[in-house]
């Protein structure tokens, strides 16, 4: 027999991966096997089963008919797994994969299906674990699951309302304990049914938070499976989910295509979330278009949904804002194509949300008006004082970790970037060095301008050792510590701190912290700066999940300084964004971002596909970006718009420079026309999430 298989290694775009083998045996498409590739011996996945003894080529190119001369094939040196290991519908979709995303289906093939472990005689697969992660985060214990009584009547209406369904549903929540709760309450529902239920999260830290929850209830039906695990347990997970003993899967995006022989419902938890789009290697997929291909209801959960997934709502209508006592219908919205699964009528909105208690803002240019020019307000420090007097603790956030944002030259203005990525360098004081956060290309401190040879060089801006610097000189009798990527904090006991200086990393790896009274946000205003067309919805967003996370802690006041919020008389588009995150106005959100999308063609409008070449050289990356984009252009497709090429905000990383071309399209059919040939050297991120 001819067995067509496709090996688990990279090949670049474009390259055949499929290849004929010989073999007389028992075999089945799914399984996997063992064969002998060029000068390699690999693991490859069986695609196909032919009945000849012959063949035309020693690698079944269809698209190659010149080749009539005929050989002896390479025989299939073993067979590894004793039953497939994905089914035939799962072999269709990662090829799928392959199309829509542009990569060879063997890299698919190599991210989604494990490798095969043998079975010890000593230790059956059955008595494997799956291992605690190395990480050791304090604070990811099991919680008790309690929620106000007044809320029992809004949380059952909602779990009846997914329950009752017939659609995918978009669920919205602002309270975490009310989220696992509705989980359960559906978990219970789908095991009642004798199916399978799948939750993807965003991180590994996310997953082992809510093993918490559910573990004590649920216990042996539960199983983890995701990238960072240790291929034994990454197997013995998948072969559990295979043979029906797992009924609860919890996993990280590459777990989507993980063989459920009996689904039931797939929630993809902060469908928000960046993390549910690869962007660093191939494939780069989005797990909430590989949902679309699954015959299974699917439940995007949110508390501040993506615009694209609340533009899918029938009728693009906006019954999101109870809180604020106002239903607001808006026209429809024709977006390129919908992301959901079911056709485009099928999407429905269920909600669990309560007010939150307003953030309190405070204005850091009357500060500076004042010769005030700490970055911890006279508010934000009379505040601190009444909660740590009560002995109660305090969070400050920033999303900056450093001493300083930057380094410049006071005589002639000149900012020190890093030499190779050309990023502003930051001061790190701890280390006493510049730290590059774009490559961490490290340099000693600088002393003098290499412009002008000034020495009155000035370190502006805030980062988390400033700020920790900064409270600790306030309050030298409490006990403060920073988090973030330079701090070594795992393996601590944070409750026993009295002030918390963090960046996102503390909402990620700590979820619960005692006794909290204050979530000061120190300043998001650089987020505002960044040129990216989503900046709006992702500072709403990390607001949200801030506000989220003070509910779950029972703190009771969020004070937020802003530059942007009172910088002039009249508001600006700044001054109108912090205000609707501070009063979290999602209504307002998406019809202000809505109208600025349709306006310049962003999704959901238009599809972006973003083309991205890397070169030391920095004259042959830009003379090859501008060869494409000339080439893309020549195509002349109708509905399609070439931008570029430009250079991203980091535009070199290590020795490479990088440049992007993008593509707008209508329909993304259309680049099945693009030669193959005209792409070699390049990466293509269909649907990025930045530009």
């Amino acid at each position: 027999m001819i067995i067509k298989v496709v090996p688990k290694i990279k090949l670049p775009l474009g390259a055949n991966s499929v290849f004929d083998y010989r073999y007389d045996g028992d075999i089945l498409v799914g399984q996997i096997v063992e064969v002998g590739f060029r000068s390699l011996t690999v693991e490859a996945l069986v695609l196909e089963i032919r009945l000849s003894t012959t063949s035309t080529s020693s690698s079944s190119n269809e698209n190659d008919k010149s080749e009539t001369r005929r050989f002896k094939l390479k025989s299939i040196t073993k067979v590894l797994s004793d039953e497939p290991m994905v089914s035939e519908r799962e072999i269709e979709i990662m090829k799928w994969i392959s199309e829509y995303y542009f990569v060879a289906l063997s890299v698919v093939v190599r991210m989604f299906v494990p490798d095969v472990i043998k079975k010890s005689k000593k230790q059956p697969f059955d008595k494997l674990r799956a291992g605690k992660n190395k990480k050791t985060i304090i604070g990811t214990d099991a919680f008790k699951l309690t929620v106000m009584r007044s809320r029992l009547g809004e949380i059952k209406t909602a779990i009846d309302e997914v329950v009752g369904s017939d659609k995918n549903v978009l669920f919205v929540w602002n309270d975490f304990k009310e989220k696992v709760l509705v989980y359960i309450k559906l978990i219970e529902q789908s095991l009642s049914e004798g199916r399978q239920v799948m939750i993807i999260l965003p991180q590994v830290v996310d997953i082992e938070f809510l093993q918490g929850f559910l573990k004590p209830r649920f216990g042996l039906k539960l199983v983890i499976l995701h990238a960072g695990m240790g291929k034994i347990a990454q197997y013995t997970s998948w072969r559990r989910i295979q043979q029906n003993k797992a009924k609860i899967i919890l996993g990280t995006r590459s777990a989507i295509l993980a063989p459920i022989p009996n689904p039931g419902l797939i929630i993809i938890d902060e469908e928000e979330s960046n993390d549910h789009k690869q962007y660093d290697m191939n494939p780069r997929y989005d797990v909430r278009r590989i949902v679309a291909k699954l015959d299974c209801k699917v439940v995007l959960s949110s508390s501040s949904p993506r615009i694209e997934s609340y533009q899918k709502l029938n009728n693009a209508k906006l019954p999101f804002d109870a809180a604020q006592g106002r239903r607001k219908h808006m026209r429809n919205y024709h977006s390129a194509s919908s992301s959901w699964p079911r056709g485009e009528n099928t999407k429905e909105l269920v909600k669990l949300v309560r007010p939150f208690e307003r953030v309190e803002l405070v204005d850091m240019i009357n500060e500076l008006s004042r010769g005030e020019y700490s970055p911890i307000s006279s508010r934000m420090e009379e505040e601190m004082k009444s909660v740590l007097e009560r002995e109660r603790k305090v969070i400050l956030f920033l999303n900056r970790k450093g001493m300083a944002t930057m380094a410049l030259c006071k005589d002639c203005q000149h900012l020190f970037k890093c030499s190779n990525c050309g990023m502003p360098m930051v001061y790190h004081e701890q280390t006493k060095e510049m730290v590059c956060h774009g490559c961490s290309q490290k340099e000693d401190i600088f002393l003098s301008c290499p412009k002008c040879s000034g020495e009155n060089i000035k370190f502006v801006g805030t980062g988390t050792e400033r700020i920790e610097k900064e409270v600790r000189k306030l309050f030298p009798n409490k006990k403060v510590i920073r988090i973030d990527k330079d701090a070594k904090y795992y393996k601590i006991d944070i409750n026993k701190y009295d002030i918390i200086v963090g960046t996102q990393l503390l909402l990620k790896d700590f979820k619960k912290i005692d006794n909290v009274s204050l979530f000061g946000i120190v300043s998001l205003d650089i987020m505002m700066r960044r040129p990216d067309f989503r900046m709006s919805e992702k500072l709403y967003q990390l607001v949200s999940k801030i506000l989220v996370w003070t509910r779950f802690n029972r703190a009771p006041k969020v004070l937020w300084q802003s530059y942007s919020f009172f910088a002039s008389d009249e508001r600006d588009e700044k001054n109108e964004l912090v205000d609707l995150a501070a009063r979290q106005d999602y209504p307002g959100l998406f019809e202000r971002e809505i109208n600025m999308r349709e306006k310049l063609g962003y999704p959901p409008f238009l599809h972006l596909v973003k083309f991205i070449y890397k070169n030391f050289n920095q004259k042959n990356t830009q003379s090859e970006a501008q060869k494409l984009a000339s080439n893309l252009r020549g195509l002349s497709f109708s509905g399609v718009q070439v931008i570029g090429p430009i250079e991203p905000f980091v535009n070199k990383v290590g020795p490479n420079y990088i440049i992007n071309v993008v593509l707008k399209v209508k329909d993304l059919q259309i680049l099945q026309k693009i030669p193959l040939q005209m792409l070699k050297g390049w990466l293509v991120d269909v649907e990025p999430e930045v530009l």
